[in-house]
């Protein structure tokens, strides 16, 4: 009677177990999932703002972007921001000056010379910042 009573509670642990980290596995994937499906959303917010938006502007601060982490993102005077692939880190630069129509991703990019006025450096297209 007691080793029938020991084999069930062996059982039941085990199902427990089983049951926990069934529990466990599957929270882990859905906050990854919802962690996947905010970063998309916010880049995509991000995207949006950039397209509307017109904008003169000036280049203010420079940062890592912690949503994916695989780019720098260059903070505007007007609240917008810029992502872009480490390795085209060089077409930007705090203090540049941008010029953006509203309704498009083409961007214009303006930086200082040596007597401290800006001369066009270059026109970029927002969708191809993060790619090489």
């Amino acid at each position: 009677m007691v080793l029938k009573k020991n084999i069930m509670e062996r059982n039941n642990k085990k199902k427990r177990r089983k049951i926990l980290n069934i529990i466990l596995g599957g929270g882990s994937i859905l906050a990854m999932l919802g962690a996947i499906i905010y970063v998309q959303i916010t880049i995509n917010k991000d995207a949006d703002r950039f397209y509307k938006n017109s904008i003169s502007s000036i280049i203010t601060d420079k940062g890592t972007d912690w949503l994916t982490g695989r780019a720098n993102v260059f903070y505007l005077s007007d609240g917008l921001k810029i992502f872009l692939a480490f390795n085209k880190v060089s077409q930007l630069s705090v203090g540049d000056s941008i010029y953006k129509e509203s309704d498009t991703y083409i961007y214009d990019v303006y930086k200082k010379n040596h007597k401290g006025q800006y001369e066009h450096s270059g026109t970029y297209d927002y969708r191809k910042v993060h790619s090489d």
